[in-house]
């Protein structure tokens, strides 16, 4: 397993998986599991794609406007 981690450890950009976080908590909660510029974008497709928020529940991103 080890050996498994250092190989792909150059590939791993230091977050989290949001399945594992448990309970769904705040915005910062939610932005946790990806870099600064991803949230950004999934934060603007969700605008773009689910403006009305219908899909919000658990760890949902929450568009843009909200």
């Amino acid at each position: 397993m080890e050996s498994a981690i250092a190989a792909l450890s150059p590939h791993a950009t230091g977050g989290t998986l949001v399945n594992m976080h448990g309970r769904p908590g705040d915005a910062d909660d939610r932005a946790r599991p990806w870099p600064a510029d991803t949230f950004t974008r999934l934060q603007r497709a969700k605008s773009a794609y689910d403006p009305g928020n219908l899909f919000r529940f658990g760890h949902a991103v929450a568009p843009t406007d909200c």
